[in-house]
């Protein structure tokens, strides 16, 4: 049998140095492995996945800004609602009606218009106020009315409807003349475009919000990591938020709590805000960590069988040796050299 002790004895340095190589080697190629796999989710993070997400967000949110933009302007170029306006606007009836089956039929959450010469504002429900220059809530008539662009998408609440934070889009009316009547439009709800972004937080397991140019968020996706009500008190983000403000579309990265965070950003002009999506480093690089605790285990399991593979080979070898070296080849009975190992 084979006596570690030994010293004549080759066996345990040769088992030892495989053992050694193999160990070393696993390391060595797991290691390796787990770096590049953890550089090149990165890479595609940066410069794929994440700025993905933010333009598809960014697509869908044009998508649905579509129609209501196509709503108003069929509305501003009704002849109807001209005739009405320079009738006298004498029906109420006639234009709450008016404006309620537009909301109804594209499913909108508001539908209004505003006559220049009385400053009457018409709500599909009722006549709800006259506006006034002198009232900033209502400045924005004012500027709709004074641009050259026939239309504008702004975000306010909506004081006709328990102040609901409202995407608007206002639209110029004109006569024939060119002569300016009013102002026309719809409204969506912003929770419609919530929904946009808790799904997409949903399918790719990131963090959405959308903030505007002070940067305040208007909107989180559920269990998003920042609850501050402005990125730029906000722990972690506070870091790039000038960063973020400052270009239409970025990539920052920050640290928040121990963790690595990874942040893609693009302005959408069309409401003056920001989306950001945000992803959690650590959690993305779970997936691999776990691949390389499987590999570890497994590569521990297939060492110890070969090293045993090796040791029981070895010692078969020597063992054969053993016995030749001690018996004599042609008469089979011990040979000298059996002598001089028990003197």
């Amino acid at each position: 049998m084979f006596r570690w002790n030994n010293t004549l004895s080759v066996r345990g340095p040769l088992i030892t140095a495989i053992s050694f190589v193999l160990v070393i080697g696993f390391l060595t190629t797991n290691i390796i492995s787990y770096q590049i796999s953890k550089q090149s989710l990165r890479t595609a993070l940066i410069d794929n996945e994440l700025p993905l997400t933010s333009n598809n967000i960014y697509s869908e949110i044009q998508r649905d800004l579509l129609q209501p933009i196509f709503v108003s302007s069929l509305m501003a170029n009704d002849t109807f609602v001209k005739a009405w306006i320079e009738d006298g606007e004498n029906n109420l009836h006639e234009i709450t009606n008016y404006l309620d089956q537009i909301r109804l039929k594209y499913d909108l959450f508001t539908s209004f218009l505003i006559s220049e010469s009385t400053h009457n504002y018409y709500h599909f429900s009722d006549l709800t106020q006259v506006i006034s220059e002198e009232d900033p809530s209502d400045a924005w008539y004012f500027h709709t009315r004074a641009m050259k662009e026939v239309y504008e998408i702004n975000v306010d609440s909506n004081a006709a409807q328990n102040n609901t934070l409202t995407i608007f889009i206002n639209h110029q009316i004109h006569n024939k003349a060119g002569k300016l009547l009013g102002v026309t439009g719809v409204g969506l709800a912003f929770d419609t475009m919530a929904t946009v972004i808790d799904r997409y937080a949903e399918q790719f397991g990131r963090n959405v919000y959308f903030i505007d140019n002070s940067g305040t968020i208007l909107g989180r996706s559920d269990g998003a990591s920042i609850s501050e009500d402005n990125i730029h008190s906000a722990r972690g983000i506070s870091q790039v938020a000038e960063g973020i403000l400052a270009s239409d579309q970025g990539f920052f990265e920050f640290d928040r709590d121990g963790e690595t965070l990874l942040l893609t950003s693009r302005r959408i002009p069309e409401l003056g805000w920001w989306v950001v999506v945000e992803q959690n480093e650590g959690q993305a690089l779970s997936a691999i960590r776990q691949g390389l605790i499987t590999n570890s285990l497994i590569g521990i399991g297939v060492i110890a069988i070969t090293i045993l593979i090796v040791v029981y080979t070895v010692n078969l070898f020597y063992a054969r040796l053993e016995v030749m070296s001690t018996t004599d080849e042609l008469t089979g009975v011990a040979s000298r050299q059996v002598f001089d190992l028990n003197l």
